[in-house]
Order: structure tokens, then C-alpha cells, then sequence
């Protein structure tokens, strides 16, 4: 798993309970999203943090 370079920008986001979405209407947080959805930043194998909330 290799972390993302956006990983503090993620983290400031989220911490403010501002939600990441792919349909926001501002680019950088589109973009944001995509890192986070993105198959090679976090493998399907391996366990997702989600709005608080553990994913697998």
C-alpha cells in the first residue's frame, strides 16, 4: 500500500466533517476522491477508513 502525498489534505478535510465526494462541485476535492479511490492507493484486500467508519 503506498500512502498518498494528499494524505494531510485528506485528513484536514474529513477532520472538519466536510464529506469527500466525486461529484463536489470544487476540483480539488474530485480529486481528492479519486486518491482515495484509486485501486493502487488502497488495495481492495486491505481494510478502509470511511467517514469514521471502518470499511472492508
Amino acid at each position: 500500500m503506498q500512502v498518498p502525498i494528499q494524505t494531510a489534505d485528506i485528513f484536514k478535510f474529513l477532520s472538519k466533517g466536510q464529506f469527500i465526494n466525486s461529484n463536489s462541485s470544487t476540483k480539488a476535492v474530485s480529486d481528492l476522491y479519486k486518491v482515495i479511490e484509486d485501486e493502487q492507493t488502497y488495495p481492495s484486500d486491505q481494510p478502509r477508513i470511511a467517514s469514521g467508519f471502518l470499511n472492508a
